[in-house]
């Protein structure tokens, strides 16, 4: 996943009259995607959730908004941090017309995840390995 800075997301989706926030879109989710489905989790494509989302005039966003923010939550418990799950609050803030906040929280959670690094303790494999010069004992 790539560290944004959020302030310059809604910059840029306000410069271009909201084109970066099309790339923003179909970039976020496809780094969520990768992040995800090292650990088995259901395929996902930027472009295909970019196409419903026209497609239904913007409602599958509600629904995007709402999953990407539980598969953050997902990704932040796997690394070992807290798991904040924003996807209710997206949700309503989306679906009151206040979804660049949304964007905002979701850029601010990603940047999270990257800053932040893996707190799982990794597993110590034993090796067992014979010197050409050790000999069994023999009892």
């Amino acid at each position: 996943m790539k560290k944004r800075n959020p302030a310059l997301v809604v910059v840029f989706s306000i410069i271009t009259c909201g084109i970066y926030m099309l790339y923003w879109y179909v970039s976020v989710t496809n780094e969520i995607e990768s992040e995800v489905k090292e650990k088995g989790k259901a395929c996902r494509s930027g472009g295909l959730a970019l196409l419903f989302m026209i497609i239904t005039c913007g409602i599958y966003n509600f629904y995007w908004v709402y999953q990407e923010c539980k598969r953050l939550a997902s990704i932040e418990r796997d690394k070992g941090m807290s798991g904040t799950d924003n996807s209710l609050v997206c949700l309503i803030l989306s679906v009151l017309g206040l979804g660049i906040i949304s964007t905002i929280l979701l850029q601010c959670q990603i940047n999270n995840i990257v800053e932040t690094p893996d707190k799982k303790e990794p597993v110590a494999v034993e090796t067992n390995t014979v010197s050409e010069n050790s000999v069994p004992d023999a009892e």
